[in-house]
């Protein structure tokens, strides 16, 4: 019997049109290969497969030209490794677009990230001068000592390079540094036994003051009852002086042996806004 196995340009063989593949996945290997060829006819693929042909098989490379560094700092720059391998730190990205998103949105994200890995007390400190994100909506996240990331909106010139004109948001976490600050089993402690209460305040500060670093100020100097603070509202504009800026927080106190009363409440927030006075020279709305 004379069987035709010349595979033709659909990926099929002989008068049955048989594949060598089960037929469910020859729809996945079929767009594999056409994202495969179309990746071979970029220009710029076939320049970095060039260059690591040239620079690094079969031969060692204890410096390597750092690309992204580069062009973030205007300048040619190497890194090396002790082995002469090429440095390829585990980078955690996560980014996102649309009317909803903001500074805020993807900084709760990382948050949220880094209380399920069992790590807290972070502080977000102010980055101007990265490049690739926008100088006033930009922070460098830290846990104690540790440095862990950045995150921000993507400075609009450099979406622009992309064709992109919507506001985009971006987080770089360590990978290793979250390994190494992730928290061990949790603990579980008992629900609560009396309520919270929460207390709301707007004060007006001037606009170059990182609300992190007011957040941090008020969890310090709020007492022993403030249990919680979450900024809820950034406003300027109409209303507003120029150069100052509109920050709304929402406070949550609780104690552990009785249940708060107005006046507790009073004292927390009395607290809280004389330590935005003398800290920040903030102003209640």
């Amino acid at each position: 019997m004379n069987m035709n196995y010349q595979v033709d340009e659909k990926g099929y063989y002989g008068r049955f049109g048989g594949a060598y593949i089960p037929e469910i996945l020859h729809k996945c290997v079929e767009d594999l290969r056409r994202n495969y060829l179309r990746v071979l006819e970029s220009e710029s693929f076939r320049e970095e497969y060039r260059t690591l042909l040239c620079d690094y098989v079969g031969r060692p490379s204890p410096l390597y030209f750092a690309r992204r560094l580069s062009e973030r700092y205007g300048c040619r720059i190497y890194l090396k490794r002790a082995d002469g391998l090429a440095d390829e730190p585990k980078i955690v990205s996560m980014g996102a677009y649309g009317p909803e998103m903001n500074f805020f949105r993807i900084k709760g994200w990382v948050e949220e990230l880094c209380s399920g890995l069992g790590i807290d007390k972070l502080h977000f400190a102010a980055e101007r001068e990265n490049q690739s994100y926008h100088p006033g909506r930009c922070a460098k996240v830290w846990c104690g000592e540790t440095y862990i990331g950045i995150l921000g909106q993507i400075h609009p010139a450099v979406a622009a390079n992309y064709g992109v004109d919507a506001e985009m948001y971006c987080a770089e976490l360590s990978f290793d540094a979250l390994h190494s600050l992730r928290g061990g089993i949790p603990v579980y402690k008992p629900l609560p036994r009396f309520p919270a209460v929460t207390r709301d305040i707007a004060v007006v500060c001037g606009a170059e003051i990182p609300v992190g670093d007011m957040v941090d100020h008020i969890m310090a100097e709020g007492g022993q009852y403030l249990k919680g603070c979450r900024i809820f509202d950034v406003y300027t504009g109409h209303h507003i002086a120029e150069g100052k800026k509109s920050v709304a927080f929402s406070l949550t106190m609780r104690a552990d042996d009785q249940t708060l009363t107005d006046d507790h409440a009073e004292e927390t927030v009395k607290k809280v806004l004389a330590a935005l006075e003398r800290k920040f020279g903030a102003s209640i709305r």
